[in-house]
């Protein structure tokens, strides 16, 4: 649900208090954001890109398990240098993987 991606957000980015919205990494002396994702620990995971790896500057989505409608449910984006969860339609054309509830 919800708060798996939450969860899950946390330990990819143990660096950031990872909230709902969109978190950011922090920024450095150029006022650029910083990469704090833990792209070994996702690899580690299962986690790939549309390219079927991934690199430290990929992102992926994860889709929740749980649907609150037919067709809709909450997905988490996870960029090198953010991430954020929103509420989107199944039927767009997201590369996914899916937390099922239990």
């Amino acid at each position: 649900d919800e708060s798996d991606l939450t969860a899950l957000a946390q330990l990819l980015y143990p660096s950031i208090t990872v909230g709902s919205g969109t978190t950011y990494c922090p920024k450095d002396e150029n006022n650029n954001y910083t990469t704090c994702r833990e792209t070994e620990k996702a690899l580690s995971l299962g986690f790939t890109s549309t390219s079927g790896t991934l690199t430290a500057s990929e992102a992926f989505y994860v889709w929740s398990g749980v649907e609150s409608s037919s067709d809709s449910a909450y997905y988490r984006y996870f960029n090198p240098t953010y991430t954020y969860r929103l509420y989107y339609t199944r039927s767009g054309r997201f590369p996914l993987a899916v937390c099922s509830g239990e």
